[in-house]
């Protein structure tokens, strides 16, 4: 049943104490609640590994896990090894994400059974002080993509436009990653987000995108 859909969402963590209360409240506070927050240090020397602790004795699907500083892809690395859920998605510590977020994507895997999708996002504006100024939605153009011999014709402006290169804000099967045994390449640190992505359609026949803007960036 649909109900039953777990999310395996990975959250690499590196010097973020002030934002990750916000980050992983916001995926706590979700209208969908059958999902497993991997939560990977990547060797934090401020105090976001505790922060981290404290929120993991919160809930206990809360998955904390801690390794020496190798960069963001080589944390994102480890945690899909600890993926337990149907699909994965990610989302950086210094984000967060809209309340229905997960229902939304959940939602479109009722309706359509897609192996990747992506939702458009919300580009948010601080000053130097840390305080909000401004937001702007990120405008991405919505389609349904059936075969994967469709894809690349199908996607270029979103890589035109940067709207696919991150891996936040995109819904994955976790099967694909697993079979392929897909991972983020760690000796690159330009474009790698976007080489994953690429890799990873490669291998999905289904793919759907939304403009509901539900991830804050």
């Amino acid at each position: 049943m649909i109900e039953n859909i777990k999310i395996s969402i990975v959250i690499p963590v590196y010097n973020c104490e002030d934002k990750l209360n916000r980050c992983i409240e916001s995926v706590l506070n979700q209208s969908y609640c059958n999902f497993e927050i991997i939560i990977v240090d990547d060797g934090s020397i401020d105090n976001s590994y505790n922060i981290c602790l404290k929120l993991q004795e919160k809930d206990t699907r809360i998955h904390l896990f801690h390794q020496k500083n190798k960069g963001a892809s080589a944390a994102r690395n480890y945690g899909l090894s600890k993926v337990e859920g149907d699909y994965v998605m990610f989302i950086d510590a210094d984000d967060f994400i809209e309340f229905d977020m997960l229902t939304t994507f959940i939602d479109a895997v009722k309706e359509t059974n897609a192996d990747y999708i992506m939702t458009s996002f919300y580009i948010d504006k601080y000053g130097v002080d840390g305080k909000f100024i401004s937001t702007k939605h990120a405008l991405i153009r919505e389609r349904l993509i059936t075969s994967n011999d469709q894809i690349p014709g199908s996607i270029i402006d979103l890589i035109e436009s940067e709207r696919i290169n991150a891996p936040w804000g995109k819904l994955i099967k976790s099967s694909i990653i697993k079979e392929f045994n897909l991972k983020m390449p760690e000796h690159i640190i330009l474009q790698e987000d976007l080489f994953f992505n690429i890799k990873v359609l490669s291998y999905v026949n289904v793919i759907l995108v939304i403009d509901k803007p539900k991830y804050h960036y």
